[in-house]
């Protein structure tokens, strides 16, 4: 009878002991919870602030990897790596909006596809329209098209963020108004909007555009701002008005 208080004890010092044990395995899974708590607090914290310094920026980025997205052509990429992107874009609102307006030739740019045959076909149109005043009329609108295209698109490209980017469609407006130009000039007054010789000029310039023999590829890659994007269109322009040329001058032979 003796020994039964010893028992008891024995038996909660046993209970004390494990119940001491599961305090110390339970204030040590909390500590455990705690710290990868704290663990993946830290690193979420610092996946915040390395992730803007992983996303490339394409407006302003000065950077030698910058993105050339959005640029027409492989050509068009060379030019933008080459030179990185543009700068921010200058003066307010009303200088971008008319920016963008003229460089994209009132909306044409913003077509879902092949914004640069739109681009074209507003130059066809264009020509149409002043074809029947005279060579001298569309000479000065194509002079004036061209100047204000060399401004808005290197505006464009600033508010863009992009080198040539393809909603800039002045330059095809200016470069399919130039190779239509000697309709205009050499052609019957009859035949300066024949349905074939708009269709061959316009079909002419746009392969040009594309293909981009020398020297029009040289100066999309070498020449800057406004004047790479409207350069190249000009020189396609050139070359497609020496081929209408010959074919209006063959159309006076015979």
């Amino acid at each position: 009878m003796a020994a039964a208080p010893s028992s008891r004890s024995g038996s909660a010092e046993r209970t004390g002991r494990l119940a001491l044990r599961r305090a110390r395995t339970g204030a040590g899974a909390m500590s455990a919870m705690s710290a990868m708590s704290a663990t993946g607090l830290v690193n979420a914290v610092n996946a915040v602030r390395i992730a803007p310094t992983a996303i490339p920026r394409e407006c302003g980025s000065t950077g030698s990897t910058g993105s050339s997205t959005g640029s027409r052509g492989s050509a068009g990429a060379g030019h933008a790596s080459a030179e990185g992107a543009p700068g921010p874009p200058r003066g307010g609102a009303p200088r971008r909006v008319c920016a963008l307006v003229l460089a994209t030739a009132g909306g044409a740019g913003l077509a879902p596809v092949a914004p640069g045959t739109f681009g074209a076909l507003v130059g066809v149109g264009l020509y149409a329209l002043l074809a029947g005043r005279g060579p001298a009329l569309l000479g000065l609108v194509l002079v004036a098209v061209s100047a204000a295209g060399i401004w808005a698109a290197g505006e464009a490209e600033r508010v863009l963020g992009r080198r040539d980017d393809g909603r800039i469609v002045i330059d095809e407006v200016a470069g399919q108004l130039l190779g239509l130009w000697p309709l205009a000039l050499l052609a019957d007054p009859a035949q300066r909007l024949a349905p074939l010789a708009l269709l061959a000029g316009f079909v002419a310039f746009r392969v040009l555009d594309i293909a981009k023999p020398f020297p029009v590829r040289w100066a999309e890659r070498n020449l800057p701002g406004g004047l790479g994007v409207m350069g190249d269109d000009l020189l396609a322009g050139a070359l497609t008005a020496a081929l209408v040329a010959l074919g209006a001058l063959g159309g006076l032979a015979g």
